[in-house]
């Protein structure tokens, strides 16, 4: 019996997840529901942003931005995105694993536990061996070193790749590979679900948004400048005339 075409293993591993795949998604489907700005609204800059797409497209910054810092680990580090959690609507930021061991990387403190824990069984129950993640809240433009909080460990993000860096080895490299295979895995996460697994790459769609979203604000800065020159020019003639 025909049984149609074979799956495409790229469809079963979260590796060509970008930063903020699952946030960027939310973020796209939000602001479909904004109307399209007239040729007035562009010009003044007014924001593209719908207002409830507005919080997701700044998780989907801070996610991006963090995700760019864990890029500069290198070689013997395996950094994974926006991993779906076996809970629907929940996901895991980042996952760092190297021979320091397993983190989970997020910006936001609320979160940062729950991703952890979250990790931690589903990497055991994937790999069959005890996996603990350790929770690290990238603090973004934050100044100082690392601070432990309880079991949370708290990091300026400039400071994130040096702390993993200075961290003592705790796996071989054949153990992050198992451990990073498992994680690679889409089922480790979340088991078939064809929501998931259709989800296309929104980094396009977003860095238009994005484009869209700085220009509109340079234009509204354009035009405050503009303001405040003129303003400065009318004041300026006043005091002349006044005084002449």
């Amino acid at each position: 019996m025909d049984q149609g075409p074979a799956p495409d293993p790229a469809m079963w591993s979260v590796r060509s997840r970008g930063p903020a795949h699952v946030v960027a998604h939310r973020c796209l489907e939000l602001q479909r529901a904004a109307r399209p700005r007239g040729f007035a609204a562009r010009l003044f800059g007014l924001d593209p942003l719908h207002p409830d797409a507005v919080a997701a497209y700044r998780g989907a910054l801070r996610e991006l931005r963090v995700g760019g810092i864990l890029a500069q680990l290198g070689p013997g580090w395996r950094v994974l995105h926006a991993l779906p959690q076996d809970e629907p609507g929940r996901e895991i930021d980042h996952l760092v694993i190297g021979p320091a061991g397993v983190f989970t990387v997020t910006s936001a403190p609320a979160a940062a536990t729950a991703e952890a824990r979250a990790a931690s069984r589903l990497l055991t129950r994937a790999s069959g061996s005890p996996v603990v993640a350790q929770p690290i809240v990238a603090v973004l433009d934050a100044r100082g070193g690392a601070v432990p909080s309880s079991e949370t460990v708290v990091v300026g993000a400039h400071r994130l790749v040096r702390h993993l860096r200075s961290l003592p080895t705790r796996l071989a490299p054949d153990l992050v590979a198992t451990v990073a295979r498992a994680a690679e895995e889409l089922t480790t996460w979340r088991p078939f679900d064809a929501a998931v697994m259709q989800h296309t790459d929104p980094a396009g769609a977003f860095a238009a948004l994005r484009d869209e979203v700085d220009r509109a604000r340079e234009r509204r800065t354009i035009w405050r400048i503009a303001l405040v020159a003129a303003v400065a020019l009318t004041v300026f003639g006043e005091a002349s005339l006044l005084f002449s």
